[in-house]
């Protein structure tokens, strides 16, 4: 938990809760945390904010926690955006050959990658809004041929996002031309790639899926937005948007979002988890909007009440991502070692 990402203090809050969850009769569990400047600690019980925060003394990786890593029957990553949530930190427990919860290397570069997910999605029939996507490098060199592209080819307001963060951190909605250039500088500054997209009018809707051959795609849940930016503040802040773990629909509308979000989970190649984002327009329409490959575990996330609402205890939520790791890891070197 934690990470050098901008997600830090939202994984410690998820690595909280997860820690909180754990059956005692069943778990013997250590804690690691990465520090902002990506040292790894080792921690007997949860650690404190301080803990995390004040510099490790230690090398980047030491000895004791490479050791920890190497004992280990199990890794359970709470790390949410770049060098966690976006196969970074699966390479490098496959590395280690062992097995871990969520998705792996792959699935989860590519579920984070907001440009590429609507690429597979797109190719499988599932709709996603408008884009146009630019790296960092054509940016400082064609600002103004940029933003002229964007005028003539977008209706406004559009989404300038990063493409490889969630927690909605370096979204932003931009009603004019006026502040495009000075909004797309500001978020060049979370990543080396932005995505431009329409917006699309509806309602939020989220799915959260569960497994690894026949994963299971719970009914959905709903963040009441009011047709407002799902910031940071928004998810997180004392006023923030509220949402419902149970969204008001008709069964007809929930069995098309579920083929949808199993759909997308296959093409991606998720495993283990995955909570997939979509806006509902009036027309009873389907759009993608992203997937989170290690959705949020907070006190307010959508992922664990839902699945929740559907019958799981929080415990029971995390002893099935156990089981279906340990059943893909024992699968994966089956097949390995009788190639």
């Amino acid at each position: 938990m934690g990470g050098r990402s901008s997600e830090h203090t939202i994984s410690l809050k998820s690595g909280a809760a997860v820690a909180n969850h754990f059956q005692d009769d069943l778990y013997d569990v250590t804690y690691l945390s990465i520090g902002k400047d990506g040292k790894w600690c080792v921690h007997d019980t949860f650690p404190s904010l301080e803990d995390v925060s004040s510099v490790c003394s230690e090398a980047l990786i030491s000895e004791k926690v490479l050791k920890k890593l190497q004992n280990s029957d199990l890794l359970f990553p709470v790390l949410h955006g770049p060098y966690g949530e976006d196969g970074t930190i699966q390479g490098f427990f496959e590395m280690l050959n062992k097995p871990y919860v969520g998705c792996d290397c792959r699935s989860a570069a590519v579920a984070m990658d907001k440009v590429m997910t609507k690429i597979v999605c797109e190719s499988i029939g599932v709709k996603t809004s408008p884009y146009r996507y630019y790296f960092k490098y054509e940016w400082s060199s064609s600002k103004k041929t940029i933003c002229s592209e964007i005028i003539q080819n977008f209706t406004f307001p559009v989404f300038v996002k990063a493409v490889h963060l969630g927690s909605a951190i370096g979204v932003f909605k931009v009603d004019d031309n006026v502040l495009l250039e000075e909004i797309i500088d500001e978020v060049f500054e979370y990543d080396d790639k932005v995505v431009i997209e329409q917006e699309v009018r509806g309602r939020e809707i989220e799915f959260a899926v569960l497994g690894n051959e026949n994963p299971i795609v719970f009914p959905p849940g709903e963040v009441l937005s009011n047709g407002e930016v799902y910031t940071y503040d928004a998810k997180y802040g004392l006023d923030g948007f509220s949402a419902s773990p149970k969204a008001d629909l008709t069964e007809a509308q929930i069995v098309l979002g579920k083929k949808l979000a199993y759909q997308c989970y296959k093409a991606i190649g998720c495993e283990g988890m995955a909570r997939i984002d979509f806006f509902l327009d009036a027309n009873g329409d389907y759009w993608l909007n992203e997937i989170n490959p290690i959705p949020g575990f907070t006190s307010i996330s959508l992922y664990p009440k839902i699945c929740m609402e559907n019958g799981l205890t929080f415990s029971e939520i995390l002893n099935r991502l156990v089981v279906l790791s340990m059943h893909r890891h024992r699968k994966k070197n089956s097949e390995i070692k009788n190639a």
